[in-house]
């Protein structure tokens, strides 16, 4: 049934797993944008999370299946908040793997695995 949702919708019903299974620090849940058009200075980006805004935003070009992973990884940097993990050489740091780490495995663990759909 999940993998007949159009992508924009099981995108979205991942995002209400993620915020569930991996809630965020203070109970803030982040919001999911899917845009046409990525943010000025993230235009090459499939996803990218803005910590002040606490938006994730994913671009629509990509397939269902990398939308999926794109998600599980900017939900990474919303769920580890990247505060004091990371520098300007370092962008993701041990903590954000760790966890990126953990979040793919749950999934992957959960038997919802996408198929490769382009």
């Amino acid at each position: 049934m999940l993998n007949k949702l159009p992508k924009r919708d099981r995108w979205h019903t991942v995002h209400r797993w993620l915020n569930i299974e991996f809630p965020c620090q203070g109970g803030r849940r982040p919001r999911l944008r899917v845009v046409k058009k990525m943010p000025a200075g993230c235009e090459q980006c499939a996803g990218v999370w803005y910590p002040s805004s606490r938006i994730i935003y994913l671009a629509e070009k990509q397939s269902r299946s990398e939308g999926i992973y794109t998600l599980l990884h900017e939900h990474a940097h919303a769920y580890t908040g990247n505060a004091g993990w990371h520098d300007a050489e370092e962008p993701h740091g041990v903590f954000f793997d760790i966890m990126y780490g953990r979040i793919q495995r749950r999934w992957l663990a959960g038997g919802d695995v996408e198929s490769l759909d382009c």
